[in-house]
């Protein structure tokens, strides 16, 4: 049954998805900020030998959260691109452009200063200026795009998995007593295992050194950070792939109507079932296959060619369900509540790493690997109460959050107000 939709209710449904995967986000990234780096992709470095809560929860995030929240951020970024550019002059273009610069300002300042090497605002600001001019291309025609793009990443995780598989024979290789012909071609190989294994199974020193350097001063932790994120942005013409997926995507969704409740009840209901189907039948498959390996890095998820196929199914069912409970007009008090933390969602996003810097590192308390899993997400719950109820006592008084207010300045060059 087809229902009415009004153009109140479009925004809500990008502000509530948008709310709801600003959240999720932290059941990832708290793992990152709270334990040693590795952990993020190598759970056995903090997980027991016996089967504990720590794994029923690490193994429940794998299957519903992991890789999907991130990607309905993304899918929302790139509806965001579409959405801003509307019924702008060709001059009024610009302001998009200066807009990303702002955002990747921001992102900058998180990364760097606010100490969280995670961050994906730079990562979401270079994509940006690259999707900006796919603006204009039609609905189908991003969908078939996206889809090319998925098949490639399905590539390039088959292909990591194979560089970093013939960097650790020639690691052994190099390092064998019997071996006397060694190419340099071979030690630079070899070299490139070594640190791909102290990015993903990191000895006990080192471990202890990273621990150290996170608790010490805030030059130190600066230090260690900044070294860690810059790792991350020599790697990034292979994770812009990530982002180019949901981000087309989500423009083609959005030029679709599918996204912000255009389509039937019905068609959601359906859309629901199947993409929930594809996801956890992707997920808990790539989840035995980690497990039952002992957690070889060969069957971790980001080297698996299905893996963007499990995160986006589940990423379009969440999508799908908020849409099916703003269409029947039921949760009103839930979906208010986090459409507030989704009209925050820059905001909510530093706060995060504000959080976080003061809890774990030696700026704050240095609480970075000390506490279990499962106690993190105790933080992660604190953490949400907190935001959805600063988020609505903000909303309440003002037209939008302190650094959406900014941003919004910036990119207009003039003050907006602020309070209502």
């Amino acid at each position: 049954m087809q229902f009415p939709v009004t153009e109140s209710q479009r925004i809500e449904v990008l502000d509530v998805v948008r709310g709801f995967s600003l959240l999720g986000i932290l059941l990832l990234n708290i793992i990152a900020f709270g334990l040693v780096s590795q952990s993020y992709i190598n759970p056995s470095l903090d997980l027991p030998d016996s089967f504990t809560i720590d794994w029923a929860i690490w193994g429940f995030i794998e299957v519903t959260a992991e890789g999907a929240m991130r990607g309905i951020f993304s899918i929302l970024f790139g509806a965001g691109i579409v959405l801003f550019c509307a019924n702008k002059s060709k001059a009024d273009q610009k302001l998009f452009l200066r807009r990303n610069f702002f955002l990747l300002c921001f992102g900058i300042v998180d990364a760097y200063f606010l100490l969280w090497y995670g961050d994906i605002l730079i990562t979401y600001a270079v994509a940006g200026f690259i999707l900006y001019y796919f603006r204009n291309l039609a609905g189908k025609t991003l969908l078939k795009i996206a889809v090319a793009i998925l098949c490639f990443t399905a590539f390039l995780n088959y292909l990591g998995k194979e560089v970093i598989t013939y960097s650790k024979d020639a690691y052994v290789e190099v390092n064998s007593f019997e071996q006397t012909d060694i190419t340099e071609e071979k030690v630079l190989w070899a070299e490139a295992w070594d640190e791909f294994r102290v990015n993903y199974q990191p000895n006990e020193a080192e471990i202890d050194a990273e621990v150290s350097q996170r608790r010490g001063t805030y030059a130190e932790v600066f230090e260690w950070n900044a070294e860690r994120k810059n790792i991350v942005i020599y790697s990034l013409p292979f994770y812009l792939w990530d982002i180019f997926l949901m981000m087309v995507l989500g423009m083609a969704l959005f030029k679709l109507g599918i996204l912000q409740a255009e389509r039937s009840l019905s068609f959601y209901k359906k859309l629901a079932v199947v993409s929930f189907a594809i996801g956890l039948s992707v997920n808990f498959i790539e989840l035995y296959l980690f497990t039952s390996s002992g957690f070889d890095y060969r069957y971790s998820r980001v080297f698996l060619s299905s893996y963007d196929l499990g995160r986006l199914g589940m990423a379009l069912g969440y999508i799908s369900v908020v849409n099916i409970v703003i269409k029947a007009d039921v949760f009103k008090v839930i979906r208010q509540k986090l459409q507030n933390v989704g009209r925050m969602a820059l905001t909510n996003y530093i706060l995060h790493s504000i959080i976080c810097m003061v809890l774990f590192t030696g700026v704050g308390f240095g609480l970075v690997n000390e506490i279990s899993r499962a106690n993190l997400y105790l933080i992660v719950l604190a953490i949400w109460v907190f935001q959805i109820y600063f988020s609505g006592y903000w909303l309440k008084r003002y037209q939008a959050g302190p650094l959406e207010w900014l941003w919004r300045s910036a990119t207009y060059k003039k003050i907006i107000q602020l309070r209502k």
